[in-house]
């Protein structure tokens, strides 16, 4: 299943976005912007990343439909880019932390804990946590629920540790 692995706004209605099959490209959305069926979205920039779509609360778009979309416009990446160093991650974290904050939106946060947890396996991350069940890490990480922020914080370390571990076995 295609995957939307990262997505930044440009400008207007265009995304420019990585999928997990390797491919990062731009995506103008301003025809299905002028639809009917996107009409009642108030604020483009607004959505939240759920892996396999954007979603804009009563409106969402598929990794697949994006992927057509930004088919003209980008490219393959080389496999070394798609590697996330530590560092990247961490800037990840902390700009999702900063735009939960400054947006009064904790789902964003979410959205980026929860694709480094896909990435890495529940049961990797858990071990590096005090989190006992895996049901409940999967709750926590749910677009339809608020997890307390320090079960975000745990699982975000425990990603962390997951991929310093990884990095040391290279």
């Amino acid at each position: 299943m295609l995957k939307i692995i990262d997505v930044d706004w440009e400008n207007g209605f265009e995304l420019e976005l990585e999928f997990s099959d390797g491919f990062k490209g731009k995506a103008d959305l301003t025809e299905i912007f002028q639809s009917a069926a996107f009409a009642h979205v108030e604020s483009f920039t607004e959505f939240s990343l759920e892996g396999s779509h954007l979603d804009w609360g009563n409106a969402e778009i598929s990794a697949n439909k994006l992927r057509q979309l930004a088919q003209n416009n980008g490219d393959y990446l080389p496999a070394k880019q798609r590697t996330i160093s530590a560092n990247d991650m961490e800037a990840v974290i902390k700009q999702a932390a900063w735009d939960s904050i400054t947006l009064n939106r904790p789902d964003i946060l979410q959205a980026a804990i929860r694709g480094y947890i896909e990435e890495y396996g529940v049961q990797k991350v858990q071990a590096k946590t005090n989190l006992k069940s895996r049901p409940s890490i999967y709750k926590a990480l749910s677009p339809r629920t608020s997890p307390k922020f320090d079960t975000l914080v745990q699982l975000a370390h425990g990603a962390f540790a997951v991929k310093a571990d990884t990095e040391a076995q290279r």
